[in-house]
C-alpha cells in the first residue's frame, strides 16, 4: 500500500485504510453475528485484513471475505471464540502468525491460492477436517497447536512440498513430521524410517497415542515434541542425540525410559513433572541436563548419572523430595553422579534429609554441598563396575 495516498475511512462499522490502489481492514468496531467484509471501499479492492481487526470478539459467528483479499494478517481473528465459519478466498497468498487462534473453526480449506501461513495460526480451536492446497510452500511452527478435535488433514496430490501419509501429516519427502492429528485412530505409531526431524508440538496434546516408536533415522527430538500427551511409553532411535525442551513435558503417564548412549544432551524441563517414573538412568554418553529437566517427577526414586556429566542444571531434579503428609510417595532416595568435577548446586534436587548422594570421595564441592541435609557415600577411587543403584569395586 503507498503510504503517500493513505488515507482512513469510517465505514459500516470498519474502520479502512484507502489508496488509490488498495485497502484494507483496519479494524471492525460492531457486534454482528455475521460479517461480510466488503469488496471494495472508495473504488479500490479490499486486499488485506490488518492485524488484529477482529480480534477478541466475542459475538463474531462467521465472516464472508471478499475475492479481492490478499492477505490476512497477524492474529486477524485472534481470540474469536465464537467464529466457526470462514472463506479462505482463492486469491489470498499469506495468512499470519495467530490469525485464527482461538476459534471454534471446525474445517478448513487452504485454496490453491495460499503459499505460506505462520506460526500458530489455527491454534487452540475446534478443527476436525484441513485440506491444504497446490502452492503452500511454508508452514509455521505449531500450527494445529492444542486442536484437540482434529481427525483428518488431507494434501492435494499436486503440491510438491508437503503430504499425507497414512493420516499423517509430513514435507514432500517425508523427512519430516510435521502433525500428527490428535484423533488419528489408532494407540500406537511407528514413526517412519524416512524421518529425521520431529517438528515442534508434532504430537503435543495427543490424547489417543499411547506409544511410539522413534526410527534410527531420528538424531534430534524437538521442542515440545510430546508435550501434554497421554503417552505411556516410548523407544528411543538408537542414533538419538538430542532431546529438545520440554519434548516429554507432563507426559503424567510416562513410565520409565531408555535412553541410548547416543544420547547427548536433555533439554530443560524435558521430561518435568511426568508422574509415573520412578527411576532415571543416564548413561556415559550424556554431557548436558538441562534446567528443571526432571522436575516435579514426583514418583521418582532413584537417580543415576553417568561419567561424562559436564553439567547439571538448575532445579533439574527438585519437586522429588520426600513428603511426610503423603504416604505413598517415597521421594527421591538415591542420587548417583560418577564424573567427579561436575558441580550439583543444593537445589538440584531441593533439601532433603532422606536422600543418599552417591559421589566420588575426591569432588570436594559435591562434598560440601552434600552438607548436613543428605547422607553422602563416598564412591571408591578404583571403582571399576557400576550399575544402575549400585557402586562396585
Amino acid at each position: 500500500m503507498n503510504i503517500t495516498d493513505l488515507h482512513i475511512l469510517e465505514l459500516d462499522n470498519f474502520t479502512v485504510a484507502v489508496n488509490h490502489d488498495t485497502a484494507a481492514i483496519l479494524k471492525y468496531k460492531g457486534n454482528a453475528h455475521d460479517v461480510t467484509v466488503p469488496s471494495h471501499v472508495d473504488g479500490a479492492p479490499v486486499a488485506m485484513i490488518d492485524m488484529g481487526a477482529f480480534a477478541g470478539n466475542r459475538v463474531l459467528t462467521s465472516v464472508t471475505l471478499p475475492d479481492t483479499l490478499r492477505l490476512i494478517g497477524v492474529k486477524a481473528f485472534y481470540n474469536c471464540q465464537s467464529l466457526c465459519q470462514v472463506n479462505i478466498p482463492d486469491g489470498v497468498t499469506q495468512i499470519g502468525d495467530d490469525a485464527f487462534g482461538f476459534t471454534a473453526l471446525t474445517n478448513l480449506i487452504l485454496p490453491d491460492s495460499v503459499t505460506s501461513v505462520g506460526k500458530e495460526a489455527f491454534a487452540r480451536s475446534s478443527l476436525k477436517t484441513v485440506v491444504i492446497g497446490k502452492g503452500l510452500i511454508e508452514l509455521g511452527a505449531k500450527i494445529f497447536y492444542f486442536d484437540n478435535e482434529l481427525e483428518t488433514i488431507l494434501v492435494d496430490g499436486g503440491n510438491p512440498n508437503f503430504c499425507v501419509k497414512d493420516g499423517v501429516l509430513f514435507n514432500s519427502d517425508q523427512s519430516v513430521l510435521l502433525q500428527y492429528p490428535n484423533r488419528r485412530p489408532g494407540a500406537a505409531y511407528a514413526i517412519p524410517e524416512t524421518v529425521t526431524t520431529i517438528a515442534q508440538a508434532a504430537f503435543a496434546w495427543n490424547t489417543g497415542l499411547k506409544a511410539v516408536t522413534i526410527p534410527d533415522s531420528i538424531e534430534i527430538i524437538g521442542v515440545d515434541a510430546f508435550e501434554l500427551s497421554r503417552l505411556e511409553e516410548v523407544t528411543f532411535s538408537k542414533h538419538l542425540r538430542v532431546i529438545g525442551d520440554g519434548a516429554f513435558a507432563q507426559c503424567f503417564k510416562l513410565g520409565n525410559v531408555e535412553f541410548p548412549n547416543s544420547l547427548k544432551m536433555i533439554g530443560k524441563a524435558a521430561f518435568c513433572h511426568n508422574l509415573s517414573m520412578t527411576k532415571i538412568y543416564i548413561p556415559d554418553s550424556v554431557v548436558h541436563i538441562g534446567n528443571c529437566a526432571f522436575q516435579l517427577c514426583t514418583g521418582v526414586t532413584e537417580v543415576f548419572i553417568g561419567r561424562n556429566i559436564a553439567h547439571i542444571g538448575y532445579k533439574a531434579f527438585s519437586g522429588t523430595t520426600f513428603n511426610p503428609n503423603e504416604s505413598h510417595h517415597m521421594g527421591l532416595r538415591s542420587f548417583t553422579v560418577l564424573n567427579r568435577t561436575v558441580p550439583i548446586d543444593v537445589f538440584t534436587f531441593d533439601f532433603n534429609p532422606h536422600l543418599t548422594l552417591y559421589g566420588y570421595a575426591d569432588n570436594v564441592t559435591l562434598k560440601a554441598r552434600a552438607g548436613s541435609t543428605m547422607t553422602f557415600k563416598a564412591i571408591p577411587c578404583n571403582t571399576v563396575g557400576v550399575c544402575q543403584g549400585h557402586v562396585s569395586a
